[in-house]
């Protein structure tokens, strides 16, 4: 089992106007409705917390967290941030097990907000053998080519094929973590047409989502039936 929940935050509360202002603010407040785990490092991905903000006219932007547990919607809507509006006047949607949600062949439109990036910089592994785990930083790739490109690959790896796909605009995130250290990350929205090529690898991938920035609002899979 699956959840979807759908948050509005009111913009004109200071405390949201924080979260959209610090990505790592926000993905404490994402995370609030969860329950704790002994490595924080390792709760989201654990329990598969993925969310998307969509930006609305006026004073409200639109949350969505996909999850595998089931959120505690108490701790949000005692946010004075968060408002709680629903699919089931609870703001949260349950859905099946993805395995019984999508066919082999499927025809599904797409819209991805991901960073598509390349390392720079890592150690080779001659110099990891010999201790040097440093990590590389990563840069986003330049161009729209090398950036469908990068999403075709991650497509062929996540048991679906790239019909077509455009770009439609980018997002970018700023904030600071606990330890004072500067974030800042760039995305991609990517649109357009995918084929399920593998069931069971579609649907780790569709809960897992795609890329680098999970805990920062990237990497959800929003899908709807092809028509």
């Amino acid at each position: 089992m699956m959840y979807l929940s759908k948050i509005y935050m009111d913009m004109t509360h200071p405390m949201a106007r924080r979260d959209l202002n610090n990505c790592h603010s926000m993905h404490q407040t994402v995370m609030s409705a969860f329950s704790q785990s002994e490595c924080s490092t390792t709760a989201r991905s654990e329990r598969n917390i993925l969310y998307r903000i969509f930006p609305m006219d006026g004073s409200k932007i639109i949350l969505y967290i996909q999850s595998s547990e089931e959120p505690d919607i108490g701790k949000w809507a005692s946010k004075g941030q968060l408002i709680m509006e629903s699919f089931d006047h609870l703001g949260v949607k349950e859905i099946p097990d993805p395995v019984q949600l999508f066919n082999k062949g499927m025809l599904l439109d797409f819209d991805l907000l991901a960073s598509p990036c390349k390392k720079t910089g890592s150690p080779l592994k001659e110099e990891r053998l010999q201790g040097n785990c440093k990590n590389g930083r990563r840069a986003m790739l330049r161009t729209s080519e090398e950036r469908i490109a990068w999403l075709k690959r991650r497509a062929e790896h996540g048991g679906f094929s790239v019909l077509t796909a455009w770009e439609a605009g980018s997002v970018s995130v700023v904030g600071s973590n606990n330890k004072g250290d500067s974030i800042k990350l760039t995305g991609i929205r990517f649109r357009g047409t995918l084929a399920v090529t593998d069931v069971e690898v579609f649907s780790n991938t569709f809960q897992m989502g795609i890329g680098p920035g999970k805990a920062y609002g990237y990497g959800l899979l929003m899908v709807s039936l092809h028509h």
